[in-house]
C-alpha cells in the first residue's frame, strides 16, 4: 500500500493582494512614477512587486525586473541576488522550470562570489525542489546536500531542517525509506526545537508514512496520532481528517475493518 506524502496547501492565493487595498497600490506607483532618487525608485518597485507576489505573478515579476536595473547599476550584490532568486519563485509558480532554473543560477552565481553560505543554502534547495519537481532526483538530492552542507557550516538550524526534510521526501519517492525516516527525524526534531507545530505534524505524518512501507505499523500509528493531535491542538480539521484516513487505510491493511470504518467516516465528515 503506497501512501502519499502529506501535503496540505493553505489556500493564501489572493491574501496578500486582497489585503493591500488599491490605494496603497495606487500610492506605491506614484512614489516610482515621482522618485527624485534610484534608492526611492528602487524601494517603491520592489514593494510594487511584493505587492503582486501572490497574485499576479506576470506583473511581479516585471517589477522585480525593473528593481533589479536599479541594484544592478548601484552594484547592491545583496539586492541583485534576493531578487533573481523571487523571480525564479514566480516563474516556478508559473511552471516556466527552465526560467526559474536561469533565474536561481543566476543567484547562486552572485552569492557564491560574495561568499554568501545562508543565501547559497537557500537557492540551491530552491534548485533542489525544480529537479525533485522534474523527477531527476539524483540531481535534486546533489542539491539538497549542498544546501545542507552550506546551513550546516554556518549552524542555520531552519535551513538545515528544510534540506533535510526535501531530501527525505526524496528518499521517499526512491522508496529508501529508512534513509527517508533518518531525514524527516532531523526536520522533526529541529522544527520541535524551534517550536513550529504545524511542520512537526506534517514531518510526523511522513515518518508514518514511511513506517508503513517498512511494514512497522505501530510505529506508523505512533507517528500518525501524534501528527493528529498536533493539527486538533491548532484547530485544523483538514489535517486530522487527511491522517485518520491515512490511519483508516493502514487499519483497514490489518483488517481492523471497524477501526478502519470508523476513521474513514471521520476523515468524510471533514471532506465533504
Amino acid at each position: 500500500m503506497k501512501r502519499k506524502l502529506l501535503v496540505i496547501v493553505l489556500m493564501l492565493s489572493g491574501f496578500l493582494f486582497s489585503s493591500l487595498a488599491n490605494p496603497y497600490i495606487d500610492s506605491l506607483k506614484r512614489v516610482e512614477a515621482l522618485a527624485d532618487h534610484d534608492s526611492t525608485r528602487y524601494n517603491a518597485l520592489f514593494d510594487l512587486g511584493l505587492a503582486y507576489y501572490d497574485s499576479v505573478y506576470d506583473k511581479s515579476i516585471q517589477y522585480f525586473q525593473d528593481a533589479l536595473v536599479i541594484s544592478t547599476k548601484r552594484n547592491a550584490w545583496e539586492q541583485v541576488a534576493d531578487i533573481h532568486h523571487r523571480i525564479a519563485m514566480l516563474y516556478f509558480n508559473q511552471g516556466e522550470f527552465d526560467k526559474s532554473l536561469f533565474e536561481c543560477q543566476n543567484a547562486l552565481s552572485v552569492y557564491t562570489v560574495h561568499k554568501d553560505a545562508k543565501g547559497a543554502g537557500e537557492v540551491n534547495n530552491s534548485i533542489g525542489v525544480l529537479y525533485k519537481t522534474w523527477g531527476r532526483y539524483t540531481k535534486a538530492l546533489e542539491y539538497f546536500f549542498l544546501a545542507l552542507s552550506e546551513h550546516e557550516k554556518i549552524g542555520y538550524s531552519a535551513g538545515v531542517g528544510m534540506a533535510s526534510n526535501n531530501i527525505g521526501q526524496v528518499f521517499f519517492y526512491l522508496e529508501d525509506y529508512k534513509k527517508a525516516i533518518d531525514y524527516f527525524t532531523i526536520y522533526y526534531e529541529i522544527s520541535k526545537s524551534n517550536g513550529t507545530a504545524y511542520a512537526v505534524a506534517g514531518v510526523a505524518n511522513n515518518i508514518a508514512a514511511s513506517y508503513v512501507e517498512l511494514n512497522q505499523h505501530e510505529k506508523a500509528i505512533n507517528s500518525y496520532k501524534e501528527a493528529a493531535h498536533i493539527y486538533d491542538s491548532l484547530n485544523l480539521a483538514f489535517g486530522v481528517a487527511i491522517i485518520n484516513d491515512n490511519i483508516g487505510s493502514l487499519l483497514a491493511k490489518n483488517h481492523d475493518y471497524h477501526g478502519a470504518l470508523e476513521h474513514h467516516l471521520g476523515a468524510m465528515q471533514v471532506f465533504i
